[in-house]
C-alpha cells in the first residue's frame, strides 16, 4: 500500500435518492470522490452529494460495513459501492475535521475564546445555555478555580463524595462565552508546556439546553452511577469525549436509549451534545424528538440500566484503541517495515487485519500483531497466496484462534512463503 495514498470510506446520496457507501483507495477525499463518480457512472448512476467521507482508520472501528468494503478494495483494487440501510433516527450526526485549537493570540485583540469554526456550533443565536461537564481529573484544582471565576458550577457528585472525591470528578459548568475558563479549554498548550490551555487534555463534553444547572445536573446524575443487568453498579465516564462520542454514535439507532439521554422524565431536553476527541474532530449530535416512534414516546419511560446493548460501541472504543496500540508497536517492532509509512497507513493496515481475522475467530492481542506484522512483510491476504493452500485452510478450520495464529506461525517459519 503506497504510503500517500490509503482506502477511504464513505456515504453518499444519489440523484434519485438513494443512499449508497462506497470505499476506495486515493489520496484524498477529492480523489476518492472522483473515484465514487467514475464507479457510479459504469452502473448508469449518479451522484448528488458527499454525505460524509474519511481515511479508513481506528475512528471506524466499530463500523462492520465500511470494514468490509475496505477489505473489497484491497482484495480487487477497484472501488466498492454498495446500498446503504439507513433506518430513520433521532440523532442528528455532524462532524467538523481540521478543526484547530486557538493558540497563546499574543498581539491579537479582541481575544477568541473560542475557535472561529466551533462559534456558531456552541454558540447560535438562541436562549440555550451551553454548558461543559469537566472532568477534574484532567484539570488541576477544578473545584477553586470554578469558584474563583464566578461561573454557576455543580459537582455531579453528592453527599460526602462531594468532599472525598470531588475535586477529581466531574463537574458541570454554565460556560459564558467570555469566560477566561471558555478560552482556556479552546487552547492548546505551547510545546514548551508553560501556559495554561486545556485543549490536549480533552477534559469536557459541551451541552446546550434550555434546562436549569439543577434540573441538567439531577438528569445526568442518572448516568453517572448505573446500576447492571447483573444487580451490580458501576460508574460510567460518560463525560470523557472520546467515549462520548463512540457511545452516541453507536446508539444511533436506538430511539429509546436517545430518549433516556436527551430528554427529562418531565419532558426538557438537550438540545445538542458536543464532543471534541482530538486530531481536529469535533462531533455534534442534535437531538430531534419528532423523528422517535409513536411507541417510543407514547410507553412509560423506563429506568436507565447499563445493559449489552449499550456495551457494543465502548467495546468498539477499546478495539480501536488497541488498534492504535499495536499500530504504535509495529513502528517500533519492525522499523524496516514500517519505517517509511505514516501512522495513518500503519493503523490503517492493522486495522485491515483485525477486521480480516475476526471472522477466523482470531482476537487475542498478541496473535493480531503477529498478523499485522506478516501483512506488512507479506502483504494483506499473504495466506491466499500460499500455493499449497496450507494457510487459507488453516484459518477455515474449526480450531480456536490461539491455535490457528500457533500453526499459522509454525508453518511460516517453514517457509511456507518464500
Amino acid at each position: 500500500m503506497a504510503t500517500d495514498r490509503c482506502i477511504w470510506v464513505g456515504r453518499f446520496q444519489l440523484a434519485d435518492g438513494r443512499d449508497i457507501r462506497g470505499a476506495a483507495m486515493a489520496a484524498d477525499q477529492t480523489q476518492f470522490r472522483t473515484s465514487i463518480i467514475e464507479a457510479l457512472i459504469r452502473r448508469f448512476q449518479v451522484l448528488d452529494r458527499v454525505i460524509e467521507a474519511s481515511p479508513l482508520g481506528p475512528a471506524i472501528a466499530s463500523d462492520q460495513a465500511a470494514e468490509a468494503l475496505a477489505l473489497q478494495v484491497l482484495r480487487s483494487g477497484a472501488p466498492a459501492i454498495e446500498h446503504a440501510d439507513n433506518p430513520p433516527t433521532a440523532l442528528v450526526a455532524d462532524r467538523l475535521l481540521g478543526l484547530e485549537p486557538l493558540d497563546a493570540q499574543f498581539g491579537v485583540y479582541p481575544l477568541r475564546t473560542v475557535p472561529e469554526q466551533l462559534e456558531d456550533w456552541l454558540y447560535p443565536n438562541d436562549q440555550a445555555t451551553l454548558f461543559a461537564v469537566i472532568d477534574g481529573s484532567k484539570v488541576e484544582g477544578l473545584p477553586d478555580l470554578l469558584s474563583s471565576l464566578g461561573l454557576t458550577h455543580r459537582s455531579l457528585f453528592a453527599g460526602d463524595a462531594v468532599e472525598e472525591y470531588g475535586s477529581s470528578g466531574p463537574w458541570l459548568v454554565a460556560l459564558e462565552r467570555d469566560s477566561i475558563l471558555t478560552r482556556r479549554l479552546f487552547t492548546k498548550l505551547p510545546d514548551d508546556g508553560i501556559g495554561f490551555g486545556l485543549w490536549d487534555a480533552a477534559p469536557a463534553i459541551f451541552i446546550r439546553t434550555l434546562m436549569t444547572p439543577d434540573a441538567l445536573r439531577h438528569h445526568l446524575r442518572r448516568f453517572l452511577r448505573v446500576p447492571l443487568e447483573n444487580g451490580s453498579w458501576s460508574m460510567f465516564r460518560f463525560y470523557d469525549p472520546v467515549v462520548f462520542e463512540a457511545y452516541l454514535s453507536g446508539i444511533a439507532d436506538w430511539p429509546i436509549r436517545l430518549r433516556h439521554w436527551f430528554m427529562t422524565a418531565d419532558g426538557e431536553r438537550i438540545e445538542r451534545v458536543i464532543a471534541i476527541t482530538g486530531a481536529g474532530q469535533a462531533s455534534f449530535f442534535d437531538f430531534d424528538e419528532t423523528a422517535l416512534p409513536p411507541e417510543v414516546t407514547e410507553e412509560p419511560r423506563p429506568a436507565f440500566r447499563l445493559t449489552d446493548r449499550d456495551r457494543i460501541p465502548l467495546r468498539a472504543l477499546v478495539r480501536r484503541n488497541n488498534i492504535q496500540s499495536m499500530a504504535r508497536d509495529l513502528k517500533s517492532l519492525l522499523p524496516e517495515v514500517f519505517d517509511g509509512r505514516s501512522q495513518q497507513d500503519v493503523d490503517q493496515s492493522v486495522h485491515l487485519t483485525v477486521a480480516r481475522l475476526q471472522p477466523y475467530g482470531i482476537t487475542h492481542c498478541a496473535d493480531l500483531l503477529l498478523f499485522a506484522g506478516w501483512d506488512g512483510l507479506f502483504g494483506h491476504d499473504f495466506e491466499h497466496r500460499d500455493g499449497t493452500g496450507y494457510l487459507a485452510s488453516i484459518l477455515r478450520s474449526n480450531q480456536d484462534g490461539r491455535r490457528k495464529a500457533a500453526l499459522v506461525k509454525a508453518a511460516l517459519k517453514g517457509g511456507v512463503i518464500g
